[in-house]
């Protein structure tokens, strides 16, 4: 009997009003810009159904429609605030079995990492992993992944509006999820490969120009 493939849904979650840093996701890295970088660094990967950039209210950030590379990934628009309810909606519209939350200002996101651990996820009964729980990667990895039985929990459960607003806050304090932390060798968490600020996209176009044309280096190679 044909063991049924799981639907693998990656959810990057931007947008372009951010405060720090307004339209940071649609900054130039070398000859691409930001969200286009990471969509192409993850198309790469084995184990992706779909790739889907969330994203707020239609009138903040409409630009996206016209700079998001065609035939990559879907845009999904939803509430502003409610990112949770966001993150429901696209995983049931895609019949996702299993989710993954990436934020849009990580643009050296590895597509080997996401496929080490979504194995690692479907060989093993957790609700949830991530390497934030206790941070050893550098910060700009960042995953979480979890099952949409878990996502339907705490879409479900989540009453405050820090929940609401932060998708799995829910899932990791609640003691019925099995969840498992994803750690490396050394901690290399003081590490920032992460756009935050102007100075951020300085330092990731610095080590971009280090690797050009290649842009699916590691982080190890970094």
């Amino acid at each position: 009997m044909e063991i049924k493939k799981n639907k693998v849904v990656v959810i990057i979650q931007g947008r372009l009003n951010s405060t720090r840093f307004p339209n940071k996701i649609i900054k130039k890295i070398g000859n691409y810009k930001m969200i286009n970088l990471i969509l192409k660094r993850l198309k790469k990967s084995k184990k992706i159904t779909n790739l889907i950039v969330a994203t707020g209210s239609k009138d903040n950030n409409k630009n996206l429609i016209n700079v998001i590379t065609k035939n990559i990934c879907n845009l999904e628009f939803g509430d502003e605030n409610h990112v949770l309810k966001r993150y429901y909606k696209i995983a049931s519209k895609y019949k996702a079995d299993i989710i993954i939350r990436i934020t849009a200002d990580c643009p050296f996101i590895e597509h080997n990492l996401i496929d080490k651990y979504i194995s690692y996820f479907e060989n093993n009964n957790f609700d949830y992993i991530s390497n934030t729980i206790n941070p050893t990667f550098p910060d700009g990895l960042d995953f979480e992944i979890f099952s949409y039985k878990a996502l339907i929990d705490a879409y479900n459960g989540a009453k405050t509006d820090y929940d609401k607003e932060h998708v799995t806050p829910f899932i990791k304090r609640n003691k019925k999820f099995n969840k498992k932390s994803i750690e490396y060798k050394k901690n290399l968490s003081f590490l920032r490969l992460t756009v935050d600020e102007k100075i951020d996209l300085e330092m990731i176009n610095d080590i971009y120009e280090q690797f050009k044309p290649k842009y699916d280096f590691t982080f190890e190679e970094i």
